[in-house]
């Protein structure tokens, strides 16, 4: 059984654990709900867990790929649907999610590009990685 606990957190009958490559701003407040929500939809029964290159995020919560029942990734719906931002710099997915990340992005999928578009109108967003 798993329960949802945030927007991108999970709790299994093994721990709490986080998704893995993405992040769910908490200020934006409609991505948080949709992200929920969305959550709770693929991971409604069990989740499989992969580990990535980092064990645990910065206050000790172990993060982990999740993927539904059915086998889909839920960090790259998550990215493709625009619900979460690609967050990973490294990992066996990186070159995968990197690819979602930009074709969500010129896509303008989702609660992240729309913030995007109204909080920077006729500004198009940089490339997911793109460095200062």
């Amino acid at each position: 059984m798993v329960e949802v606990i945030g927007p991108d957190t999970v709790l299994t009958s093994d721990g709490r654990y986080r998704l893995y490559g993405v992040f769910v701003a908490p200020e934006e407040e409609n991505c948080v709900t949709e992200a929920t929500t969305r959550l709770m939809q693929l991971a409604s029964g069990s989740v499989r867990l992969e580990a990535g290159p980092v064990p645990t995020d910065s206050g000790g919560t172990p993060i982990r790929y999740m993927y539904t029942q059915a086998g889909d990734s839920i960090d790259e719906l998550f990215i493709s649907e625009g619900i979460a931002r690609f967050s990973a710099f490294d990992g066996p997915h990186y070159p995968w999610l990197l690819i979602t990340a930009e074709n969500a992005r010129r896509a303008g999928a989702g609660c992240i590009w729309e913030n995007f578009r109204q909080q920077f109108p006729g500004r198009t967003p940089r490339p997911p990685g793109a460095v200062n």
